[in-house]
């Protein structure tokens, strides 16, 4: 189980018993959460870029997606095969990146979301 304290800006690792087992550092004001088979994803309010982390035994700090345009992300979502959104407030567009959890992500494209669609917390509804 993983979870991304917003005031403190970590992302731990638990039990099922709810013990901390490990932390790793996490976009300030975090706000979006998303997990990819051995690969966790995380963004804040104060940052347009995503974290990705190797989140096997231990969480390690892998890499850092930048998605164009945005200065904040608001939601992440996995989705198969392999693939990444995030939505943001400041910006009508769903940002999409192909293959996100191998070494080279692609496709930071964007489509605009339906004009019906709304972040709310950490979702995209339409």
């Amino acid at each position: 189980m993983l979870g991304l304290l917003r005031g403190s800006a970590e992302l731990r690792r638990y039990s099922p018993q709810l013990e901390e087992l490990d932390r790793a550092p996490a976009p300030r004001r975090g706000s979006a959460l998303a997990v990819l088979g051995e690969s966790a994803f995380a963004a804040g309010e104060l940052s347009g870029h995503v974290q990705r982390y190797e989140a096997r035994e231990r969480l390690r700090l892998d890499r850092e997606l930048e998605i164009p345009g945005v200065h904040s992300l608001r939601a992440l979502a996995a989705g198969t095969p392999d693939v990444l959104y995030a939505a943001s407030d400041e910006s009508s567009a769903l940002f999409v990146v192909q293959q996100a959890s191998t070494s080279t992500p692609r496709g930071f494209s964007s489509f605009q979301r339906p004009s019906a669609s709304t972040v709310l917390n950490a979702f995209v509804a339409a």
